[in-house]
């Protein structure tokens, strides 16, 4: 890493400490910084360290820099992954830490590896999976710190599907049909709290059309009669209808 570069790093840091009367907070904002840097290019052992020397009419502060090996991820370990596949988690990882070079090796970037982690809990959430639990990653490394095992275990638990849509209230006939179409397309589908508002929202959609526009929905859910089942109880009041 080039001087110019960990400069440019900590350049605000630096010039609060040289005109901010050379505070040691600077000064470790600064190494700080550097070491960011490091760690973003995959030098995870990387550690800046720095003096503070007066000099006649001057202070000096010289950073001395132990870049380490550069790392690179060698294996990621999955398990209590059984709704999703090896092949569908491990993209999470490549579509966020750089491959260096084209070369198909993932360096070892622990805020890269937290993002596919929160990628990954956010792909089972929307798959139904609301329990779902990540293990904190385990991290190994070779005997040269040059290679990373990354072990990650996941906690699915139960997949929550809407079982039912129970409408409640005074339903129109004209949009009967619109409502069943409604019941099918959502029955059987992965069940997040986002389906609710999804639902009431066609709903009003479907009640404004039909020249209720004051219509109000209230969406529920309910436990159905085995785990993960969901019922989404949607209790309307049409309002006045509305002519031009």
């Amino acid at each position: 890493m080039s001087e110019t570069h960990l400069r440019k790093a900590a350049a605000d840091e630096l010039q609060a400490f040289e005109r901010q009367g050379q505070r040691r907070a600077d000064a470790d904002d600064a190494a700080f910084q550097m070491v960011l840097v490091y760690r973003q290019e995959g030098f995870a052992f990387a550690a800046v360290d720095y003096r503070i020397e007066p000099a006649a009419k001057k202070t000096i502060l010289t950073f001395t820099v132990n870049e380490g090996p550069r790392v690179f991820v060698d294996k990621i370990e999955l398990s209590g992954n059984a709704a999703l596949t090896r092949k569908d988690l491990l993209p999470f990882f490549e579509q966020h830490t750089p491959d260096l070079f084209g070369q198909g090796r993932l360096l070892f970037i622990q805020s890269d590896i937290a993002a596919a982690i929160t990628g990954i809990q956010n792909h089972y959430l929307s798959r139904g999976y609301r329990d779902v639990v990540i293990d904190a990653p385990l991290f190994s490394f070779s005997d040269d710190r040059t290679r990373a095992t990354v072990t990650l275990h996941i906690h699915e638990g139960v997949q929550y599907v809407v079982h039912d849509i129970v409408i409640l209230g005074d339903t129109l006939p004209e949009i009967e049909h619109f409502l069943n179409q409604s019941r099918r397309e959502t029955i059987g589908q992965p069940y997040f709290s986002r389906k609710r508002w999804l639902l009431r929202s066609r709903l009003l959609e479907l009640y404004g059309n039909a020249g209720y526009p004051d219509a109000t929905v209230v969406v529920q859910e309910q436990p159905g009669s085995d785990p993960g089942m969901i019922v989404l109880e949607a209790r309307i009041t049409p309002g006045p209808l509305v002519t031009v």
